[in-house]
């Protein structure tokens, strides 16, 4: 009777060991992603007569990035050309200072037909100007007529990992059982 007993603390020390080592080399939490969609509205600009004109402002995005928060990846996506007009001056579009969209004059975006899109997906060299939960819009004019461009979204993939200080289930399961076999294999030998 006394070895069956003790093989069920030894067998309930030895399940929680294993149930710890699992816990630390498999764990079973996962990574929680999260996708940010910011707007601006479409815009229209028409500058002054000698070009290249100074950058204005289209508008800023806002957001929060989930805490400890990587960014994994970003796009900026638009139109030259609106519901006003299907065509844009030659403009040069920044999100922080960064060019990631140009109309030439002569070229479709300028001619038509339009809309016409646009896209410029950022990568690891400068996802840090994403960091700060704002980003401004700017569009310098580079020809004649209006500046058209329409809405215009941000998009932001973000990954959490875990706080390393919460323990997986299968290693908080693993040392209770660990502790409780060996706590009761000590208390039977007494």
């Amino acid at each position: 009777m006394w070895i069956s007993q003790v093989t069920k603390q030894l067998s309930l020390a030895v399940t929680g060991a294993t149930l710890v080592t699992l816990g630390i080399f498999f764990p079973t939490h996962a990574a929680r992603a999260a996708i940010l969609t910011n707007s601006l509205p479409e815009y229209n600009f028409d500058g002054e007569p000698t070009f290249p004109n100074p950058a204005n402002l289209v508008g800023t995005f806002s957001y929060t990035l989930p805490s400890d928060a990587k960014i994994v990846s970003a796009v900026i996506e638009g139109t030259f050309g609106n519901s006003i007009f299907s065509t844009s001056a030659g403009v040069d579009v920044y999100l922080d200072n960064v060019l990631v969209a140009q109309c030439i004059e002569f070229e479709q975006c300028w001619n038509g037909p339009g809309p016409v899109s646009w896209s410029f997906t950022f990568d690891d060299s400068n996802f840090f100007l994403l960091e700060d939960g704002t980003a401004m819009l700017t569009a310098a004019q580079t020809s004649e007529f209006v500046s058209r461009l329409g809405e215009t979204t941000l998009t932001i993939e973000t990954v959490s990992e875990p706080s390393a200080s919460i323990p997986e289930p299968t290693t908080t399961l693993g040392l209770l059982g660990l502790v409780g076999g060996l706590f009761s294999l000590r208390k039977s030998k007494s």
